[in-house]
């Protein structure tokens, strides 16, 4: 990256932060089914292609090469940058605009667990028990909270961000730079 030009990188981090925060406000707006539903997981894709976009655009900017560290470096930063932007919008959309909403979700993420549990064949103790600790746990704000949650996208984020670091890339080899012309 040459100095005081942004990067490829960050634009995209940010423009797919701000799609993300634009979707979630979205989702809010239609209720607990809507936010929850599986057009939230848009948001993801709209990630993924951006991050796509911006490893593209570096390669393209280097003649059609880009090695897998620079490669795994650029789609790791849009990931950070945007899961970071969306987890902060979450965050403060859940604890202080709308807490109310939060428990309604909390509800529901408890429904959607029993469900899967009675489709796997637990039986009702199982489910029961599960009901039982989910009361038990805290569930006020916190932000040790948030940012657990936050590290735990970035792990799974860096894994797809290997796996496509290393679709992107293309090395350059020792006789591509001293060929016949």
């Amino acid at each position: 990256m040459k100095s005081g030009k942004i990067s490829v990188a960050v634009i995209c981090g940010l423009i797919a932060g701000l799609l993300m925060v634009l979707l979630a406000a979205i989702l809010y707006h239609g209720g607990v089914e809507t936010y929850m539903g599986n057009i939230a997981y848009l948001a993801y894709v709209i990630l993924i292609v951006l991050a796509v976009i911006a490893a593209v655009k570096e390669k393209k900017a280097n003649n059609g090469y880009l090695e897998f560290r620079h490669a795994l470096k650029t789609i790791f930063l849009v990931f950070v940058i945007a899961l970071a932007l969306y987890s902060f919008f979450t965050y403060i959309l859940l604890n202080y605009v709308d807490p109310a909403f939060r428990k309604q979700v909390d509800k529901a993420v408890i429904e959607n667990w029993e469900r899967i549990l009675k489709r796997w064949g637990a039986s009702q103790e199982k489910i029961d028990e599960m009901r039982e600790q989910a009361k038990h746990q805290n569930t006020e704000p916190s932000i040790f909270g948030a940012l657990l949650g936050l590290a735990m996208y970035y792990v799974l984020f860096f894994v797809i961000a290997l796996l496509i670091a290393a679709i992107v890339k293309k090395k350059k080899t020792e006789f591509q730079d001293t060929a016949f012309k």
